[in-house]
């Protein structure tokens, strides 16, 4: 029992010194956050992050693989478990994503962007590690919609000409896109309007591909 009680003890500490590595590379940046900075935001001690972690790129590392991939897979592919109606899931995946990206990211983090992104954009030339996550993670994410969409036209909802993985591609590069200038937003209102926009459109666009039959 013990021993059960220290490992989940030692989990528990793991996720907090993880959780607070997050918010504070989010907000402040890779570069621009200390060891000290996260250790401030979980009282623990330096022995207690070394005791799990190497060095804070190792923080980092665990950050892309623990926290914030699975933030993006709950935002954007959980949605699209919906496969006995493919664009039905992709439209959920669209519209769901404002308020999923405020249950994950925290209210105070929404005007900041993607967290993913500013990996991507901070670290992806400067860190092989975190260039390989990142790419993993936006090839799960393409993955996910091109797989819908090949369900689509398996079922005679799509063109036979829709390329799926261009257009899977389109959509990410669209959403981070708006994602991004919601970051100029004031207020959340204001950002929400523009992520639903996008949204929108999108799912026009997808409309516009589909079968005549359909």
């Amino acid at each position: 029992m013990n021993d059960r009680k220290c490992t989940a003890e030692a989990e528990e500490t793991r996720s907090i010194i993880l959780h607070a590595a997050f918010h504070c590379f989010f907000h402040r940046g890779y570069q621009g956050t200390s060891l000290k900075d996260i250790l401030k935001q979980t009282g623990f001690t330096k022995g207690a992050l070394f005791y799990h972690f190497r060095n804070k790129m190792h923080v980092a590392y665990a950050v892309l693989d623990e926290v914030i991939e699975p933030m993006m897979v709950d935002i954007w592919l959980l949605p699209l478990d919906a496969r006995h109606d493919p664009l039905l899931a992709i439209n959920s995946m669209l519209r769901q994503a404002p308020m999923r990206m405020k249950q994950q990211f925290g209210k105070e983090h929404m005007l900041s962007g993607c967290p993913l992104q500013h990996f991507s954009e901070e670290m992806g030339r400067l860190d092989a590690g975190v260039q390989e996550r990142c790419q993993r993670i936006f090839r799960r994410w393409q993955s996910g919609i091109a797989g819908v969409l090949v369900d689509a036209k398996q079922q005679g909802l799509l063109r036979a000409d829709v390329d799926e993985e261009n257009v899977a591609i389109f959509m990410i590069a669209t959403l981070e896109g708006a994602i991004s200038m919601g970051k100029q937003a004031t207020t959340l209102a204001a950002y929400f309007e523009i992520l639903h926009g996008a949204s929108e459109q999108l799912a026009v666009y997808i409309e516009s591909l589909c079968a005549s039959s359909r």
